[in-house]
């Protein structure tokens, strides 16, 4: 994978909790944010399954009650020790993490109708691990007229820039929502 000379590079984690709500998945890059990508690492960790049934409880929920938002609270610090897993995999420190990128977790999103929630407080897990945390990708892919899933076709776009592949072409990501970069 070619490295820009001109470009810094960062560490970044990303998390994930998907559609079929069945834990969180946390990758470790090296990236310039254009074409090169170099992965570190990947953990995968179940969710406890009573925090998977309050999760499946808040789907399709539109208000923020004080309920939703505890729950939030626990979605949010579940995601530590899967960080810090991550972290001591890589062998890194905290200090060496540039930025977390937290999609969260998704209770409702009708893009059609402009709306979409996640759960997944990035103040809280800064605070908590003295990382920087970007969040909330969907609401502003929507705000600017996207469907609210922004992240995937970037990445595809380094892999392709950095295979040195010829287009046009194609990728499917096949989980519980398929999603086609063209």
């Amino acid at each position: 994978m070619k490295k820009s000379s001109e470009k810094k590079t960062y560490t970044a984690i990303g998390l994930m909790s998907g559609t079929a709500m069945d834990g969180i998945d946390a990758a470790a890059i090296e990236t310039d944010g254009y074409s090169y990508i170099k992965p570190l690492g990947f953990v995968s960790e179940a969710h406890d399954p009573f925090l998977r049934n309050l999760l499946q409880g808040c789907l399709n929920k539109t208000e923020l009650t004080k309920e939703i938002k505890d729950i939030e609270q626990a979605f949010t610090r579940a995601q530590i020790p899967v960080i810090h897993k991550l972290i001591k995999q890589i062998n890194k420190n905290n200090q060496d993490i540039d930025f977390i990128g937290f999609h969260g977790q998704t209770i409702h999103h009708d893009p059609d109708n402009g709306v979409t929630i996640q759960l997944g407080d990035g103040e809280l897990l800064a605070a908590e691990t003295s990382i920087a945390v970007i969040n909330d990708f969907r609401s502003n892919d929507m705000k600017h007229g996207g469907q609210g899933a922004p992240l995937l076709p970037i990445y595809h776009q380094a892999l392709v820039k950095n295979a040195e592949l010829d287009l046009p072409i194609v990728i499917l990501n096949l989980g519980g929502v398929a999603n086609i970069t063209w």
